[in-house]
Formats: structure tokens, sequence, C-alpha cells
């Protein structure tokens, strides 16, 4: 996954552009669910991701690395704080 929050203004983009539009939350429900997802995406850099396989997910659909067509981080504390700031306004 690199070391994408270690950049700053990576992370401040990606918060803006997830913030921005509508998005899709995907509710996973198997045994090692997050991983078979993780795998699917490839690397978070779409260039990268079709280099190594052309049917990674990112690849075929991402075009940067902040609108890299999925969100997806196997760091479960930074995906916490991200669900946060996007519910910060949502009550269900």
């Amino acid at each position: 996954m690199g070391n994408f929050f270690q950049d700053e203004t990576l992370y401040k983009q990606d918060i803006e552009h997830m913030t921005g539009s509508s998005s899709l939350v995907l509710a996973l429900s198997r045994e090692n669910a997050v991983k078979r997802v993780l795998d699917l995406l490839g690397p978070d850099d779409p260039e990268q991701a079709r280099r190594l396989d052309p049917f990674l997910w990112r690849g075929m659909h991402g075009s940067t690395m902040v609108a890299n067509g999925f969100y997806g981080k196997l760091i479960c504390c930074v995906l916490n704080l991200k669900f946060n700031i996007l519910c910060s306004d949502t009550s269900f």
C-alpha cells in the first residue's frame, strides 16, 4: 500500500476527493474478505496496478493516486478515522 498517509498533501487530497461527491460503501462478508478485496484492488497507483495485472480494479478504473477508482486501506485505524470524518454530518 506504500506510504500514502505519510504524505500530508496526498492525505488532504484524498479527504477532499472522498468528501467531494457521493461514495458507495461495500460491506464485506466472507473469511479474509478485506485481504481478498485488497488483492483485487491492487496498488494505490493505477499505473503500477496496470503494469502488475491488467485486471486489477484500480488499474482498470483509476486515473491518479487519489482518484484511483476504489478506496481500500489495510490499516484499520485509518479506516476508522476516515469513516468518522466522512460520516461526521450524517445521522443514521
